[in-house]
């Protein structure tokens, strides 16, 4: 209970909702609903970083790439963010853009320590 308790004090109660539903496979939001909880919340990363993610599955490459840079504009340590934009790049057959998001990236994983996020983006340079 204290970790639940935890979790709702550090999230928004939105991204809190989502995101345990999407650990544990019940909760898998659809655009028009991420976008509801987008409008309650509109600076939150998560969300935005979430309706990126949806649009880009849905191969809505310019609006994916939108919201993955609103995503950074809330939260420039949101590494994942310049990940996946540079995979819809990728997506949109735009190496260049590509490399100069992973390169963004970059710094900024080095610049907030996210050793992951560094690691990934480095081995997607080395793929392109």
């Amino acid at each position: 209970m204290r970790v639940l308790m935890y979790l709702c004090h550090v999230f928004s109660p939105h991204a809190f909702v989502a995101t345990f539903g999407f650990i544990l496979g019940v909760y898998m939001p659809s655009i028009e609903q991420l976008e509801k909880l987008l409008s309650l919340d509109p600076l939150d990363p998560f969300l935005l970083y979430g309706l990126a993610q949806e649009h880009a599955k849905a191969g809505n490459t310019s609006k994916a790439v939108d919201l993955y840079d609103q995503c950074l504009a809330a939260d420039p340590a949101y590494c994942y963010a310049y990940y996946h934009k540079a995979k819809a790049f990728l997506a949109a057959q735009n190496p260049e853009l590509a490399i100069q998001t992973i390169q963004a990236g970059i710094v900024a994983a080095r610049t907030h320590r996210d050793h992951k996020a560094l690691g990934e983006l480095e081995a997607l340079a080395d793929e392109i």
